[in-house]
């Protein structure tokens, strides 16, 4: 027995160590295997954490788990860098025993924290068609079905997930966050229970701007049964699926025979508070839900029955009924009362064009003001209308049933509406109307601003008496306020659709910093207050034929510290003070003192076509002005890329500023200050103009630097991903090193100018392409112009220091420059320099040559230089052999400016030196002149330094005749070439 013991334990201990050696000894084959059917077939690129891949026996033992962590696929063109999907752990157990079989078996697919995000664009690209085409369709035949791997999954799990569905061309937005799901069934059967629990923390879905659900929780545990016996049918058995505390039930089936979707379908609320419906309200559901006090009964339910496919839609209905309904707001002393609804949606034939939704009663108490109202709506096409809505409203009375934090109102509110008629788009029919609204005595009042709007009264009419839409009549016959005193009127109405005819007083003034508590509008804040005396009226057709004489708009308006600001205009628009007559032609602005931004401006000046810009889309408003400014910050009207942020710095890349196109201004200029980058610009004047997307400079004249400028020329934005410019300038007394320090063309193309100490002064012309980032695109720059040098010094220039090395002319270094003139040209990525003479410190120069765009240096430096730079002895014997008193000298430089190759073209000194040497050759005897021409060509050798020259004429210096050795003397002191480039 013990040595059958150890027999058994000996084998137990093999498996255990197979189990857990196997999965690591094939881990890396398995993680290839995997990379590799993801690259043949998937076109996207799939990342997974290589140190998260595990292959366990251990972890779901008897089963062999497979789990990826950092699990991600992210999308490739048209949708580069957008992630399809991205999972914390995608994790596989299937039954070990189940892989020696036909049968894969599958016991749980588990997802954690996945997040799914699935993005259609409006031509219906997909971003989750990544799968690689795979040429041909292979028609597999009955046999070889049959034998192919079958499997069988049992279970499936999500944890904590976030999907997110955008279509944009239905177009549809749904997102789901906080779903926890999980479902089995065994799919190997013909019929049997699939089982699924399902939890969405938060559910929003959106049509076409309509938001159906917003922040909805949804909870559903549905069991159906599946039956794929003949025709598959699946069966609601016990279901359950609560919207927020709205709770549904479901029965029926539904059979797919063929292309066909058969359904009977019946559905019902699962309980009948009339609280479970407020549920479905955000508002209500969100601020307080379950301390709300309810009451009244709820019916809801329906049935959709009948068939599905490409040409016909089932039936459907749904009751709602809701009786004797009570809320009341906790800490509120006033419920909302006696809520009765009676509901009936019918589209029973399928043809939803013949619709009916019948709202047969609405009712509902507002303490003693009772809302009442009939909608029956017949077709979606035709729509044949009869509603009938009243209303009455003690608007103190609401502070007592709404949390109305802060805000207060008062007055008595009504509101009448009858409508009986046909709309129809295509018959251009209407119901027949007549609406009634009215507010007397109002007063809404607010915490935070101590001064009421009071005496509110509006009565506002809309009739239609035949159904045709031409004939519709909006009156405001009164609407007036008073706020801190100063009332405001306004009355007028609008008729003649077909070509909308107006008529409109406006006189008073309004206080836009109340209005802006009370009212506030999205994403952006008005404050300060305007009085306005404007009388307007006109046609449509007068505005489309810019007849103006025949719109008869007049009057004033005065601002006073007035400040706007919103998403598109964060920096805030501020007038302290605004005074502008009308006229239908014109708005003169006769005074304007206020500030964009940071930047203050005072402008005088006039606005045209004023009228058509306001009533119609893509027309032009047209404006001349004159503007003063102390201090304009340019600077917050670039637009903000991105940050990128360091150890010890936080850098901003800004975009491209597009002039609108609707716009066509001129400004003439005087601005003390401007402020572009880390430049600041002094005393700007001059003419600006905005038209067509180009801004253009005109004769613009300002300080910089030190230096006066003069610019004219255009910034263009037609197209704002290939913005453009072309300007002419002309500079006077810039400091070179300034101009380094400042601009990047100069860095790019002229980076000497750091080494220069001293001005310059330019007629340059230049045009060429902008970067997203608004810096040029100097491979696209054509252009050109001069560049005088009156004065200056060069300091530290490597390429005058390797001159300098190799000329031994020290004068060379340091040079100083004057009376210099120079001719550029910018063309195919390059800054080429036309031939230029100039005195260099005693030496005739003439430079020519191009700097790249990418710093690249080829340049000629021809240089006549006197003898006497090269000290006495040099200069008596290469006048006696040559006849002159300058040595010609040929530069050639390379390289870039940070490491400049200088080389020179031929040797002069080489030239002079063979000269003496044969001429102390002739003068030896000839048993020396053997003896020496060793030792000329060691001279002549330009690859050896000096040194070891030197030694090696040393070397040979012992074994010479005494003739020979005087020879040597003399040929060591001549100056045989060096080596050429430094």
């Amino acid at each position: 027995m013990k040595k059958f013991l150890y027999i058994i334990l000996g084998i137990l201990a093999v498996v255990v160590i197979l189990a857990a050696v196997l999965p690591i000894v094939y881990k890396d084959d398995i993680r290839a295997l995997v990379e590799q059917q993801i690259d043949e077939n998937v076109n996207a690129d799939v990342y997974f954490d290589a140190d998260e891949f595990s292959v366990s026996l251990f972890r779901d033992f008897p089963n062999l788990n497979v789990s990826l962590g950092n699990f991600g696929v992210v999308g490739k063109a048209p949708f580069a860098g957008d992630t399809l999907t991205s999972i914390s752990e995608f994790s596989v157990s299937v039954d070990l025993f189940s892989l020696m079989g036909d049968q894969i078996v599958i016991e749980e697919v588990s997802l954690v924290d996945p997040y799914i995000n699935i993005m259609v664009k409006e031509d219906g690209t997909a971003n989750y068609d990544i799968a690689k085409a795979s040429g041909e369709e292979e028609v597999v035949t009955e046999e070889e079905s049959s034998g192919e791997m079958a499997f069988q999954v049992n279970g499936w799990s999500i944890e904590n997930g976030r999907v997110i569905y955008d279509d944009k061309s239905l177009p549809t937005f749904l997102e789901i966050q906080g779903l926890n799901h999980s479902g089995s069934g065994d799919f190997t059967l013909e019929v049997f229970d699939l089982e699924t629990s399902t939890k969405m923390e938060s559910i929003t879905v959106d049509f076409d701007g309509v938001k159906y659900l917003e922040n909805n929780v949804i909870d559903a545990e549905i069991t159906m049964n599946i039956d794929l016996s003949d025709v598959m049918s699946l069966t609601f058995k016990e279901n359950l699926l609560k919207v927020n505390d709205f709770a549904m039930g479901f029965d029926g089936f539904i059979k797919m025979p063929g292309d066909d979707i058969v359904m009977d379908i019946t559905f019902e609320a699962k309980e009948n508070e009339f609280k479970n419906i407020l549920s479905l309200v955000p508002g209500v559901f969100l601020e307080g839900f379950e301390d709300l006090k309810t009451d009244g009964s709820l019916a809801f339910g329906g049935f959709v029955k009948g068939t599905f496919n490409e040409t016909t839609m089932p039936g459907f209905k749904v009751d709602l009924n809701v009786e004797k309904g009570m809320f009341q707001y906790p800490d509120l002393p006033t419920a909302i009362n006696n809520i009765l609804v009676d509901m009936h949606v019918d589209a029973e034939s399928g043809v939803y064009d013949d619709m009916i939704v019948d709202i047969r009663k609405f009712h509902m108490d507002l303490g003693k003001n009772p809302v009442n109202g009939r909608v029956k709506i017949a077709g979606l096409e035709d729509m044949d209308v009869d509603a009938d809505v009243s209303a009455k409203l003690n608007l103190a009375d609401l502070s007592s049933m709404f949390p109305m934090e802060g805000l207060s109102m008062a007055g008595m509110y009504s509101l009448g509406l009858k409508a009986k008629g046909v709309y129809s788009d295509a018959k251009g029919t209407i119901p027949q109307i007549n609406a009634d609204m009215a507010l007397n005595d109002g007063k809404i009042a607010y915490a935070d601003y101590p001064v009421p709007m009071e005496k509110i009264h509006v009565q506002t009419q809309i009739i239609n008496e035949n159904g045709i839409l031409n004939d519709t009549r909006v009156e405001i016959s009164d609407a007036s306020m008073l706020v801190d005193g100063e009332p405001l009127k306004a009355s007028g109405k609008i008729y003649n659709l077909n070509d909308l005819t107006w008529n409109f007083k406006v006189n008073g003034g309004l206080d836009f910093t109340i209005l802006d508590k009370i009212y506030p509008l999205e994403d952006m804040h008005l404050t300060g207050k305007i009085k306005a005396d404007i009388v307007t009226s006109g046609k449509m057709s007068d505005v489309d034929a810019e007849r103006y004489d025949k719109l008869p708009t007049s009057g004033s308006v005065t601002i006073d510290k007035l400040k706007f600001t919103s998403v598109d205009l964060p920096q805030g628009l501020t007038i302290d003070n605004a005074i502008a007559t009308f006229n239908p032609r014109t708005i003169e602005l006769s005074k304007y003192e206020g500030a964009l931004g940071k930047s203050d401006m005072k402008i005088k000046g006039s606005l045209s076509n004023y009228i058509a810009y306001a009533l119609k889309d893509n027309e032009v408003l047209k404006g001349n002005f004159s503007m003063t400014s102390n201090t304009f910050d340019a600077n917050e009207w670039m637009t903000e890329e991105e940050e990128t942020a360091t150890a010890d710095t936080t850098t901003e890349e800004y975009g491209v500023v597009p002039i609108p196109k609707t716009l066509d201004f001129r400004f003439d200029a005087n601005i003390a200050k401007v402020l572009y980058e880390d430049m600041v610009m002094d005393n700007m004047k001059g003419n600006i103009t905005m038209k067509d997307g180009v801004m253009g400079l005109n004769n613009l004249r300002f300080g910089l630097l030190g230096g006066k400028f003069t610019m004219n020329g255009a910034y263009d934005t037609k197209d704002p991903e290939k913005p453009k410019f072309d300007f002419d300038m002309g500079i006077a007394a810039l400091s070179f090193a300034k101009s380094y320090e400042t601009f990047n063309t100069v860095q790019t193309f002229a980076p000497l100018a750091k080494n220069i100490d001293g001005d310059f002064s330019t007629n340059l012309k230049l045009k060429g392409g902008l970067g997203q980032d608004m810096m040029p695109l100097y491979e696209t720059l054509t252009g050109g112009g001069k560049v005088i040098v009156k004065d200056a010094a060069v300091v530290g220039l490597d390429i005058l220091t390797k001159m300098s090395e190799i000329t031994k002319i020290k004068e060379l270094s340091n040079p100083k420059l004057k009376d210099i003139l120079v001719q550029t040209k910018f063309e195919d990525g390059k800054m080429k320099v036309e031939p230029f003479k100039f005195d260099l410190e005693g030496i005739a120069t003439e430079v020519a040559g191009s700097t790249s765009f990418t710093g690249d240096l080829d340049y000629k430096v021809n240089m006549v230089i006197p003898l006497e730079k090269f000290g006495a002895d040099v200069a008596a014997q290469y006048s006696a052999l040559t006849g002159t008193t300058q040595v010609p000298l040929v530069f050639n430089v390379a390289g870039n400016y940070d490491d400049p190759k200088v080389g020179l073209e031929g040797d002069p000194w080489k030239s002079l030196a063979e000269q003496q040497a044969n001429k102390i050759k002739k003068e030896a005897s000839a048993e020396a002149q053997k003896q020496i021409g060793a030792a000329v060509n060691v001279l002549q050798d330009t690859t050896l330094t000096d040194e070891e020259k030197k030694k090696k004429m040393e070397e040979m210096g012992d074994d010479l005749s005494d003739d020979a050795k005087k020879a040597l003397e003399k040929l060591k002191k001549l100056p045989f070439g060096k080596k050429k480039e430094n």
